[in-house]
């Protein structure tokens, strides 16, 4: 019974590190795939600029935008100088608070989101060719469980 408790241990470990080396993988061709159709802006410029458009407040924040994506303010400033640079946002000070930026999308953004969903679409078909609906739901309700785990508090 202890042998049957080891093997099923080490086979968890091996799944926990092929879900790892997975993600890493995946956490690198992704932009890439994306970049490959849309090479003006990168992918995670993307998801900033899609937080921008999806905003429901007039305003929306650096600060704001961190706190969706998970990352620190130091990138998601990046992220927005480049979106900036590019002309896809403006950044202006807060009509709330004078030392906050408000990001605000161009008409350029708008004009070209839709060429960005549908090379993100194309990029999420070509990544799920080939992975059948079961194993995706599975996959997906163990990654959600895995992110719970991390997850800050």
């Amino acid at each position: 019974m202890e042998r049957e408790s080891v093997e099923l241990q080490e086979e968890q470990e091996h799944a926990a590190r092929l879900i790892i080396e997975g993600t890493r993988l995946l956490t690198t061709r992704i932009p890439a795939l994306f970049e490959t159709e849309a090479s003006d802006i990168t992918f995670r410029q993307w998801e900033a600029l899609k937080v921008v458009l999806a905003a429901r407040s007039p305003e929306i924040s650096l600060s704001d935008i961190t706190s969706y994506m998970g990352y620190s303010r130091q990138n998601v400033k990046k992220l927005v100088s480049g979106l900036e640079r590019a002309g896809y946002v403006t950044l202006q000070p807060s009509h709330i608070d004078n030392r906050a930026l408000r990001v605000e999308a161009t008409r350029k953004a708008r004009c070209e989101a839709p060429r960005y969903a549908e090379a993100e679409s194309r990029m999420i078909c070509s990544l799920l060719d080939g992975v059948q609906e079961s194993d995706l739901s599975v996959s997906a309700r163990t990654m959600a469980a895995m992110i719970r785990n991390v997850a800050y508090d």
